[in-house]
């Protein structure tokens, strides 16, 4: 990577440019040959030779994660002021509604709205209702709690709740 009057770009060993120096930020890592540029404060994908994949229309992105275990790979983004996520080809996995997301527990996505979370699955179906402060992956169960209440409350994998607990 180069960097010239606060722009990146990429450069080979060559010295040559492969990407551009014209990007305001340029991710490190590259998951299916993409790599996450931000420009004029939008966010969006190209792929080793500079070349737009995924256009730059977020207003927010985070790198691709590659979930090998079930061969997904998806990225949080923002656009119009909501979360969601998409794939590598620009698709929608989860819909722009909600005000936060978390998608490092894929194929279970914790999502907020009105500042409480919750947790959906792929298809999109609401396993533990928005009532919580916090939500927490704990190995193989997913802890809920608010910051005013003495109760932890503990669900499986598929939203069953398993039991509570007194703090």
């Amino acid at each position: 990577m180069v960097v010239k009057n606060n722009k990146w770009g990429i450069i080979n060993e060559k010295t040559e440019y492969k990407v551009p120096i014209l990007y305001d930020e340029i991710g490190t890592n590259i998951t299916s040959n993409l790599i996450l540029v931000s420009k004029d404060k939008k966010y969006g994908f190209i792929n080793e030779n500079g070349k737009v994949v995924i256009p730059l229309i977020y207003q927010f992105a985070s790198e691709f994660l590659d979930f090998c275990f079930n061969s997904s790979i998806i990225a949080k983004v923002q656009y119009k002021n909501y979360f969601g996520a998409i794939d590598v080809k620009n698709q929608i996995i989860v819909d722009f509604k909600y005000d936060d997301i978390d998608v490092k527990y894929f194929p279970l996505i914790f999502v907020q709205k009105n500042k409480k979370w919750g947790m959906i699955n792929t298809e999109k179906k609401i396993l533990i209702d928005f009532t919580f402060d916090y939500l927490e992956f704990m190995s193989e169960e997913i802890r809920g709690y608010n910051k005013n209440s003495n109760y932890l409350y503990f669900f499986d994998k598929n939203g069953k709740k398993i039991r509570t607990e007194k703090q």
